[in-house]
C-alpha cells in the first residue's frame, strides 16, 4: 500500500442477519483525494460507510479488510476508529436535538478533550469561520434548525474531531433547492408565529424594523404585492421576473399604503386578502408554486429565486 493511501478496503462485504446488504468490493482513498460512491437506492452506499465506521446495526456484520493509515481496523469499536482519525456524517445527521448548537459541536471534539490535546477548542472557531451561520445560532437548540443548518452542524461536529478522513452519507438529502433566497420581516414576529408559517426552515431571515428599512434593503428589486382588495391582476397573469420580492400583508389589515405604492404590481389569488380565509403561509405557497412553474431553475428559467 502506498504511503499516500489513507484508506484501503479489500473484499469488504456486509450482511444484516442472513441478508446480504453489500457485495464484496475494493475501495481506495488517497490522502487529499475526494471519492464519490454512486448507486441506486438499496445498493449499499450507507452500509459501506457504516461498515467502514464500525456503525452497523446490532444484527449487521461485515467481512473483509479495512486498512486505515496502514492499520487493519476491522473489529475496532467506533470510539477507537474516531481516535484514529475517522469521522462519519450519517444520513440522518443524528444530532442531539435538545442541546444547543455549541454543545453539539463541543461533543464532536470530545475525543481530543479526553486525549488532553491542547487547544482543541480552537477548532470551534475554525468551524464557525467555515459555517458563519453556526456562530449566529450557537445558543439555539439544534432541533429547531433548518435542514441546511442541521447539515452544517452535522459536518461541523464531525470536523471538531480533526479527522484525517471525513465521510459524508447523502450530504444533500432533504435540502431544498434555493427557490426562496430570504424572508424579510417588517416589525417583530414572535418565534411561535414564525414556526407556524414555516419560517424556521429558511436559511436567511432579514428583520427590518419598519417599512423604510425594508424599502432600503430591497432597493432596485421588483416588488409585487399580494392583496385581493387592491389587485390589478391575478398571480397567474402577473410578471414573475428574477429576484422579485413578494409582499404579504396582515390578513386583517392588509399591506400599508407606503408599501402598496412601492409595488410595481398588486396581484390577487382566490380567498386571500383583507378578511379572507387563506392564511399567509398557504398564500405564499401558491405564489411560489406559480413562480417555480414559470422559472424553475432546472429548466429554462432564470434560476434566481424570489423572496
Amino acid at each position: 500500500m502506498s504511503s499516500e493511501t489513507l484508506l484501503s478496503v479489500k473484499h469488504l462485504s456486509a450482511h444484516y442477519g442472513k441478508v446480504a446488504a453489500l457485495s464484496p468490493l475494493d475501495l481506495r482513498v488517497d490522502r487529499g483525494q475526494i471519492v464519490t460512491v454512486i448507486g441506486a437506492n438499496g445498493a449499499g452506499k450507507s452500509t459501506l460507510l457504516n461498515a467502514i465506521m464500525g456503525a452497523l446495526p446490532q444484527r449487521g456484520h461485515s467481512q473483509g479488510a479495512i486498512l486505515f493509515q496502514g492499520q487493519n481496523i476491522q473489529g475496532w469499536d467506533i470510539e477507537r476508529r474516531v481516535e484514529q482519525g475517522l469521522s462519519l456524517v450519517p444520513e440522518r445527521r443524528e444530532l442531539f436535538a435538545s442541546m444547543s448548537v455549541r454543545d453539539n459541536l463541543l461533543l464532536g471534539g470530545f475525543r481530543l478533550y479526553r486525549a488532553g490535546v491542547r487547544g482543541w477548542r480552537d477548532t470551534l472557531d475554525q468551524v464557525y469561520t467555515l459555517f458563519p451561520r453556526l456562530r449566529e445560532r450557537a445558543a439555539q437548540i439544534a432541533g429547531t434548525l433548518s435542514g441546511g443548518e442541521r447539515q452544517m452542524l452535522a459536518v461541523g461536529r464531525a470536523l471538531m474531531a480533526r479527522p484525517s478522513l471525513l465521510m459524508l452519507d447523502e450530504p444533500s438529502l432533504g435540502l431544498a433547492p434555493r427557490v426562496v433566497r430570504e424572508i424579510f420581516l417588517i416589525g417583530t414576529e414572535p418565534f411561535y408565529e414564525r414556526a407556524a408559517m414555516g419560517m424556521q426552515k429558511y436559511e436567511t431571515i432579514v428583520e427590518c424594523p419598519d417599512e423604510a428599512a425594508f424599502l432600503a434593503a430591497t432597493a432596485g428589486r421588483p416588488l409585487i404585492g399580494v392583496e385581493r382588495d387592491h389587485a390589478q391582476t391575478t398571480i397567474w397573469e402577473a410578471p414573475a421576473p428574477a429576484g422579485l420580492v413578494y409582499l404579504f400583508g396582515s390578513e386583517n389589515d392588509g399591506l400599508p399604503g407606503v408599501l402598496l405604492s412601492a409595488c410595481s404590481t398588486i396581484v390577487a389569488i382566490p380567498m386571500y386578502g383583507i378578511n379572507h380565509s387563506y392564511p399567509v403561509a398557504i398564500a405564499a405557497g401558491m405564489v411560489l408554486c406559480e413562480w417555480a412553474r414559470r422559472n424553475d431553475p432546472r429548466g429554462q428559467g432564470q434560476g434566481q429565486g424570489p423572496t
